[in-house]
């Protein structure tokens, strides 16, 4: 005969006092000290104060959602401004030719742009909005810039404008921007603070000045990020030739996102966006021209050049 199982011979009393032996006092009978007053007070204040932090985050959570929000939407509209642009350029043989740096630029950009959105919607890998916002943002910039240069070329059937830059972009904190570049360095910082001093002063030639100074702050700026005598031996080793190698802006741009950025997606887009950075450091250097500026194009290739230092920023601050 197959024995009774424990559990089967155990009275219903016994079984709870074998899996539940500790006595669970019925709440109404507590005993009420100033002890239990205190650690009930205690419970109620860190309650609140767990309440406070979750609807904090849950705010943070909100708000960065409408942010990203705003930013795909200015993705979208600044990519259906450039696309006819860059669609026209790669059907005209004579035109890749002429704007060959800042297509092969454009190609890189547009290419991992678009394996971002594949990895976001068909995989739901993580999609840096910001830093797509940026990516965005240059293509246009360049693509105005074409447009400028090329006042024939096809645009769309029907007529759309550049799409305003997301509040992050267009009103930057030019004083916290000077403050966080004070702490790499006060030279620095002080060129920087000269842009806008000479862009809102009253010096006849003021725009000059400021492209001027806005480009020796990109100058110092990547000096710092990417030294001489680091990005020659990152390139070139310890031969004794070295000196003879000359370093580049672009192995500059490439060696400080290397260096200074940690997220891999982040270093990718940046870049990408080389040639774009320099097709406007190479804007800025039409302070040199003679003959007057044109005012509205001055101011935007330096706020441009204004965001691009700020996006280096926050991607090596992270």
């Amino acid at each position: 005969m197959e024995p009774r199982r424990e559990w089967a011979i155990l009275s219903s009393s016994e079984a709870r006092r074998k899996h539940w032996p500790q006595k669970i006092t019925p709440r109404h009978k507590l005993k009420i000290t100033h002890k239990f007053f205190q650690r009930a007070i205690k419970i109620i204040d860190e309650t609140v104060e767990l309440s406070q932090k979750v609807a904090e985050i849950k705010k943070e959570e909100a708000f960065k959602a409408i942010e990203e929000a705003r930013l795909a939407g200015y993705i979208e509209q600044a990519l259906l401004y450039s696309a006819p642009v860059y669609k026209s350029l790669y059907s005209n043989p004579s035109d890749r030719e002429k704007y060959q740096e800042m297509l092969l630029s454009g190609e890189y950009s547009w290419k991992k742009m678009n394996e971002k959105f594949r990895g976001f919607l068909e995989l739901r890998a993580p999609l840096n909005v910001p830093s797509m916002a940026g990516t965005a943002a240059t293509v246009t910039f360049s693509a105005n810039t074409i447009i400028d240069l090329e006042q024939n070329i096809e645009t769309t059937p029907v007529k759309i404008t550049s799409p305003p830059l997301p509040p992050m972009f267009a009103k930057t904190d030019h004083r916290g921007t000077e403050n966080r570049l004070r702490k790499m360095d006060d030279a620095l910082a002080n060129t920087y603070r000269s842009v806008w001093e000479a862009l809102n002063g009253i010096s006849s030639d003021r725009e000059r000045i400021a492209m001027y100074q806005m480009r020796q702050t990109f100058d110092h700026f990547l000096s710092l990020l990417a030294p001489n005598d680091k990005v020659t031996k990152y390139y070139f080793g310890t031969r004794k030739n070295k000196g003879t190698k000359k370093v580049t802006r672009r192995q500059r741009l490439i060696y400080a996102a290397n260096m200074h950025i940690n997220e891999r997606d982040s270093i990718e887009l940046f870049v990408a966006s080389v040639d774009n950075i320099l097709s406007t450091y190479d804007e800025l250097n039409r302070a040199h021209n003679r003959g007057e500026l044109n005012i509205a194009k001055v101011k935007e290739i330096i706020e441009e050049m204004d965001r691009i230092i700020v996006e280096w920023l926050d991607a090596i601050e992270k």
